[in-house]
């Protein structure tokens, strides 16, 4: 990515990014419903295909959010984030280019490749801080639904598989750690915000109205633990005697 492209433009090409991704997704979905004759099957690939429609409008809406200039953009690398994102791309340019050729034990099988590839941290970051600016359309609180069609259309399809069964819940566990890490991401989000600080001795406000030290704050938000030394300035002003000695 250019060096002249501002914080916004890369933000606005990552959630481009993302919805390209998630199009490829319900493309694949619709036509596998579209072309399987099975009702209980086609009615989960419809599902998992209007799924990714409701992610879509999310996507859309956070375009938007960035072109009004109400949200900003939270990655410390964000060239390095659209790069991962491209090999993402890369991943899906090999899916199969007709889905409904596709045997039903295949099409699960891709469907899986699929999910594990959109199973991202760049994502589950974007649903978790952007909740209440998409007003609801975050699809942080069904994506665990989402995962879950998926196995359940194993059932009825009646494809017994232990693999699949081990893929499904590897795919939930991934999801929640990811919802773990984008809870962290927030919180320390928060902290690049302007806090109430003491002038003088530099305790930290919470949301208690207490005055903490300023490393108890971060360690409960963020789970960091805090380690202590002494900078040169202070080093010199505090013990320049000894030094000299």
């Amino acid at each position: 990515m250019a060096e002249n492209v501002s914080p916004q433009e890369q933000l606005l090409a990552i959630i481009t990014t993302c919805l390209h991704l998630e199009g490829a997704a319900m493309n694949f979905y619709r036509l596998l419903a579209a072309s399987e004759k099975q009702g209980e099957l086609r009615s989960v690939w419809g599902s998992m295909a209007g799924d990714e429609a409701l992610h879509i409008s999310y996507w859309k809406e956070l375009q938007n959010l960035v072109q009004e200039n109400r949200i900003k953009n939270f990655f410390d690398d964000p060239a390095a984030v659209l790069g991962a994102l491209d090999s993402l791309k890369e991943q899906i340019n090999h899916m199969p280019e007709r889905p409904e050729e596709l045997s039903v034990d295949e099409a699960f099988r891709q469907a899986f490749r699929l999910e594990f590839v959109l199973m991202s941290p760049v994502f589950s970051a974007f649903f978790h801080l952007f909740r209440e600016e998409t007003e609801g359309k975050s699809p942080e609180v069904n994506y665990s639904s989402h995962i879950g069609r998926l196995v359940e259309g194993l059932r009825q399809a009646g494809v017994h598989s232990p693999v699949y069964s081990m893929a499904g819940d590897m795919l939930q566990r991934l999801w929640e750690s990811y919802q773990l890490n984008a809870q962290r991401l927030a919180e320390i989000n928060s902290l690049r915000n302007i806090l109430p600080v003491c002038m003088h001795c530099k305790r930290v406000r919470n949301e208690e109205g207490n005055w903490d030290r300023v490393e108890r704050y971060i360690e409960q938000h963020t789970g960091a633990q805090s380690s202590h030394g002494i900078c040169p300035v202070c080093l010199k002003e505090h013990y320049g005697d000894l030094m000299e000695d």
